[in-house]
């Protein structure tokens, strides 16, 4: 059951996650609680699944290349495919759709080459060809979302 603070951890920090030496120390300081509590809490939220990760979400446009990309996984295999997909660093997400290409990833990296080379990897490991899908038009979609009140209970 999530607390108060657990929620203003996952709420507040959403954007504007403090740059600074010590994060984790000013949003304790920003909370009323010690450095080592933030920690452990987001610890413990990563394990029960509320959140992947704690990371910056960069416009790939100004860095390098993306390209959206979606495979036939059998329902057997989805599991070893997504363990083996998610060790590429290149790729920053993925998701499941009910169809025929029912397993979709983003993969960013520094040039098309490397895009290009992560899915022919990816291609050749799985034992299928990908429908690849470049951007044509970039959109910003803000991932900040108000998850409820801060009366509201679990």
């Amino acid at each position: 059951m999530l607390d108060e603070i657990d929620r203003q951890l996952l709420q507040s920090y959403q954007r504007d996650f403090p740059l600074v030496h010590d994060p984790f120390g000013e949003i304790g300081r920003c909370l009323g609680i010690e450095e080592d509590e933030v920690i452990t809490r987001y610890q413990r939220l990563k394990d029960d699944g509320y959140i992947s990760r704690i990371g910056p979400l960069l416009n790939h446009t100004k860095v390098g290349v993306s390209t959206l990309a979606a495979i036939s996984v059998p329902a057997a295999m989805i599991d070893s495919t997504a363990g083996m997909i998610n060790s590429y660093e290149e790729v920053n997400h993925n998701y499941l759709r009910e169809h025929h290409y029912n397993f979709w990833f983003v993969v960013a990296a520094k040039d098309n080459e490397r895009v290009d080379a992560v899915i022919q990897e990816i291609e050749r490991k799985s034992g299928t060809d990908a429908l690849v899908l470049p951007m044509v038009k970039s959109f910003y979609i803000d991932l900040g979302f108000k998850l409820w009140q801060s009366t509201q209970a679990d």
